[in-house]
């Protein structure tokens, strides 16, 4: 089977972005969509199968600030001994990350997933405080 050209090429998910195509494999490597110093698309019907066979296999999703989301919502509600907010702070964290350098989406989700963990550590705090003021007798 041929394999296209190395060059940038768009992204079945997000068109008005390129990806770059080593030769061999996608790399971690994306840029804006720009029509004129993007390679034409390859034409052969085996060349445009292996592409999209190898977009398939790379991550385009960004399942850290999807779980960074829902622990968020999880410290907002039960933040037991804190560590839901911490787990929260860790996956929205490397969530974010991911979709500021890889170009992945999901930077809105890792975003709400720490004002969350935050609104949780927040709750939580005020819930001690209470419940020692009321063993203190203040």
């Amino acid at each position: 089977m041929t394999q296209p050209a190395p060059g940038w090429y768009s992204t079945m998910n997000a068109p008005e972005k390129e990806r770059w195509w080593d030769g061999t494999a996608w790399t971690e490597h994306f840029r804006a969509s720009n029509s004129m110093h993007a390679r034409p698309e390859p034409k052969s019907a085996t060349a445009t199968v292996h592409r999209a066979l190898a977009l398939d296999k790379q991550e385009t999703k960004n399942s850290m600030a999807t779980a960074g989301l829902i622990l968020g919502i999880l410290a907002a509600l039960f933040n037991y001994l804190f560590v839901p907010s911490i787990l929260a702070y860790v996956f929205s964290g490397i969530g974010l990350f991911r979709a500021n350098k890889l170009g992945l989406s999901g930077r809105r989700k890792a975003v709400i997933g720490i004002v969350l963990a935050s609104c949780g550590v927040v709750i939580s705090v005020l819930q001690l405080a209470y419940r020692f003021s009321q063993y203190s007798g203040y």
